[in-house]
């Protein structure tokens, strides 16, 4: 729009009525196109801003997916020998990790399907209509110019033609002017009773030439008074023209403050108001989901406490127990220790998603552009310092959820660790006691048996002698001839048999019968070690129904932490959508138009008016008098008859043109002489008082030189 422009939507000072509000700003339509391609300008700072978001949402679901894929990696706890409360929760767990991303998910996905691309779409139709608005209203612009220029080409046209006019008719004067003179030289000239002179005829053959110039004054004269009435009927012509651009500015700022209604509508209801509510719905949906793993958890951890103490009921055989005590152990550490990973991972998940919030809403391309709707850009820096704030609650959770929660999980697992440890220990130890005792049993046992069967082999060499030392006191051949007995050489089988009843005696007293002491220590011993293995067993029994216990007791705290987290966070988010949707709720359209052309007025101050010009004639008197109707003939004097009374009417007699203007230059050469006479009456006093002073000049210089010479 040209500054011209503005100043001609109302030149016939009368103010246009108030359709609209922007219809005030008729004045500096340059503003109000501005004003559309700042909202065009906000809307993609919008949609930039909304897909920052979304993309920072999407990578925040991604990584919140990666906490379900931590959960889902502990595979063993479904079948390995975890504790029950363990196993419990963590089902709980990893379905609320798969809904909350799946929820995050979902938003901002919908975040761009259904608020970026139809405000994009909007965005398009927006331009359209502004353009083809503001396309209208200079199209209607150009062709007012128009008009306006083609009145003042009718009215030069028309003071040409009055000027023509008016030098046709000076050219007649002139010419009449020159022939009065002929025609007077020649009366005086010439006696009545001869005939006139050459110049007399000749002047009157230039009387015959007038009538060309009379032709030629009155064609001028109809041209001008045409030229006059196509002025007249152009300027009708534009001052409707005018009134209607007008009135098309008041029906387009009216179309154009609709559509900006609309556009601020828009942005209100389809994007303001559609993001808080989704972000609301996510909160929402996320606490409901916390709220049953929650409300699941305190169950699970009751029924763990309850059954921690009857675990061994299923049990037939001690070592069972201590088999079950030693696997559980071994895997409720690993599996604590993955969910302690889990918890560090939430962590860092929260603290980077802080960090991308504060990046986004870190530069100043939040900002909405400057002819902006007031409410409108509250509203948004509203929702822009929510997101921040956004920020900062996530940073407070991943701190509780570093902070107290890891804590705990650092004392839990230090604990459980412990307790593995000492309970392996133990198991250990019955172990190494029960294998100790079996050894010892068993290696007294073999040597029972080992030196029960050399005392029985020393019986049947003893026997075997005594057989043969029977034999032999029996035998006829014992006093014959010479044998190794009688040689010396061999023992007899008495006396042999007698040394071997003392060898056995011997062996049986000492080897035997230690050996039947070991036995009988070792047997005695692994009795006993049966009475001590139960209560070992019950020691270890009782040790791990206290780490169970604590594991439980551990977990709970971190659950109530965790709830607190989660409570705390989620309040704190809802109470700033709701001043979110305070601020969204105080946009009015109407309002931030007013504000707008409030604003722009007291900046830029709207013209002073004035009334259209009116039409502009030209004014001559010589065309006056040539057009002036001639005046109505006077009424006949009455006269008296030499005779009597009776009236005697006379006749005026009518001049024709041609006298009239010899009339009339003769009036003017008298009036002419008159003026010429005083003139030089004037002249001939000032001639006299001129010589008087020269006179009086030259006196002075001759008194002057007179006066130097005396002074010589």
């Amino acid at each position: 729009m040209t500054a011209a422009m503005h100043h001609e939507i109302d030149r016939s000072g009368k103010p246009a009525p108030a359709a609209s509000v922007l219809v005030n700003m008729s004045y500096r339509l340059d503003l109000v196109e501005k004003k559309t391609v700042d909202g065009a300008a906000s809307c993609k700072t919008i949609i930039a801003n909304l897909r920052e978001l979304a993309s920072a949402e999407d990578k925040h679901a991604k990584t919140y997916q990666k906490i379900q894929e931590a959960l889902q990696a502990i595979s063993y706890i479904k079948n390995a020998n975890v504790a029950s409360g363990l196993k419990n929760w963590h089902s709980a767990m990893l379905q609320n990790a798969s809904e909350t991303a799946a929820m995050k998910r979902r938003f901002a996905s919908s975040l761009v399907s259904n608020v970026v691309l139809p405000l994009q779409d909007h965005v398009h139709n927006y331009r359209n209509q502004t353009r083809q608005v503001f396309f209208e209203m200079r199209s209607s612009y150009e062709v007012l110019v128009h008009k306006q220029n083609h009145v003042t080409a009718t009215r030069e046209r028309y003071i040409k033609a009055c000027k023509a006019a008016e030098a046709a008719i000076r050219a007649r004067n002139t010419a009449m002017d020159k022939l009065n003179d002929l025609e007077l030289q020649a009366k005086k000239a010439t006696p009545s009773s001869q005939l006139p002179p050459l110049a007399l005829l000749e002047g009157k053959k230039n009387v015959q030439g007038l009538d060309g110039l009379n032709q030629r004054i009155k064609a001028t004269l109809d041209e001008s008074v045409t030229a006059k009435e196509v002025y007249i009927q152009s300027d009708m012509t534009c001052r409707s023209d005018r009134s209607r651009h007008q009135n098309l500015i008041a029906d387009m700022l009216l179309k154009l403050e609709t559509i900006e209604i609309q556009r601020e509508e828009h942005l209100q209801n389809q994007v303001m108001f559609r993001v808080a509510s989704m972000y609301q719905d996510m909160v929402t949906c996320v606490a409901s989901s916390r709220k049953v793993l929650f409300d699941m958890s305190d169950p699970i951890f009751q029924a763990a406490l309850e059954s921690i103490a009857h675990f061994s009921d299923d049990f037939k055989a001690p070592d069972d127990v201590l088999t079950f005590i030693t696997e559980q152990m071994t895997n409720d550490a690993e599996t604590l220790a993955k969910l302690s990973d889990v918890f560090a991972l939430m962590k860092s998940t929260f603290e980077a998603h802080a960090k991308r919030l504060q990046h986004i809403t870190s530069s100043q391309s939040w900002a909405l552009a400057e002819l902006d709707g007031q409410l409108l850009a509250q509203a948004w820096e509203n929702i822009s310092s929510s997101v921040q704030i956004f920020a900062h609650i996530h940073e407070e959770y991943a701190a509780a959820v570093g902070g107290s929660i890891t804590s705990v999980w650092k004392d839990l697992k230090a604990a459980q660790g412990h307790a593995k440890k000492q309970i392996a220990m133990m198991v250990q130890d019955i172990y190494l006691k029960r294998q100790g005792v079996q050894t010892n049993e068993r290696d007294a046992t073999q040597r029972f048996q080992r030196t029960k069967r050399e005392l029985e082999a020393k019986q049947s060499q003893m026997d075997a002698v005594e057989r043969e030392a029977a034999e032999e006191a029996t035998s006829p051949d014992k006093d014959k001839g010479m044998s190794l007995v009688s040689l010396g050489w061999k023992d007899s089988a008495k006396i042999r048999l007698v040394k071997l009843k003392r060898v056995y005696q011997e062996y049986e007293e000492t080897d035997m019968a230690t050996a039947v002491k070991q036995m009988t220590f070792a047997k005695n011993a692994t009795e006993n070690f049966n009475v001590l293995f139960h209560t070992l067993v019950g020691t270890v029994h009782s040790d791990f129904i206290n780490a169970q216990a604590q594991v439980v007791s551990g977990i709970t705290k971190i659950s109530t932490s965790w709830r607190t987290a989660c409570s705390v966070t989620e309040s704190s988010q809802l109470q700033v959508l709701r001043n979110v949707f305070g601020a969204i709720e105080a946009i009015s359209p109407t309002s931030d138009l007013r504000l707008f052309v409030e604003s722009q007025s007291s900046i830029h101050d709207p013209p002073n008016l004035k009334a259209s010009t009116s039409l502009e004639f030209y004014t001559s008197d010589l065309i006056e008098m040539e057009t002036r109707p001639p005046p109505p003939p006077s009424p006949a004097m009455p006269m008296e008859s030499k005779g009597g009374s009776a009236p005697k009417t006379t006749t005026s007699a009518k001049l024709n043109w041609q006298h009239q203007v010899e009339f009339g230059l003769v009036l003017f050469y008298m009036f002419g002489l008159l003026a010429l006479y005083f003139a030089m009456q004037t002249l001939r006093q000032e001639l006299v008082h001129a010589q008087s002073v020269l006179h009086d000049q030259h006196g002075a210089v001759d008194s002057l030189e007179k006066m130097l010479r005396e002074f010589e």
